[in-house]
């Protein structure tokens, strides 16, 4: 019986853990700050994903600089252009710059009033 009980346990506890990775997402990319103070991170083929970060641990977002190197763990991308998400943990592994981010893409942020291109 205790052995049942044992199997059973583990059973779930290997079903819970499946579960909530299958709804976590891990991104890397650069970060960007956008024109109305909310943050995004750029991934590596361009494609911008805002986040928030109300209860995220980590590296102050506040003190990123554009184009600075991130690891973000978050919860899945909501589809839309740009993606959304909420995000858990967040760490800068790398210093960067603006010119590391696609400039295509930043038009295109700067087109949606995310962000505005210097002139």
């Amino acid at each position: 019986a205790i052995i049942l009980i044992c199997s059973v346990l583990m059973l779930t506890l290997v079903f819970s853990v499946a579960s909530v990775l299958d709804s976590i997402t891990v991104l890397t990319g650069y970060s960007l700050r956008c024109e109305n103070g909310s943050y995004m991170i750029i991934e590596e083929t361009g494609s911008p994903i805002r986040y928030s970060f109300n209860k995220a641990i980590g590296t102050n977002v506040e003190k990123l600089a554009d184009g600075d190197r991130i690891l973000i763990i978050s919860d899945l991308i909501n589809e839309s252009y740009p993606g959304s998400t909420s995000a858990h943990i967040i760490f800068k592994y790398a210093d960067g710059s603006l010119e590391d981010i696609p400039e295509e893409t930043l038009m295109q942020l700067s087109e949606m009033g995310w962000y505005k291109m210097e002139e």
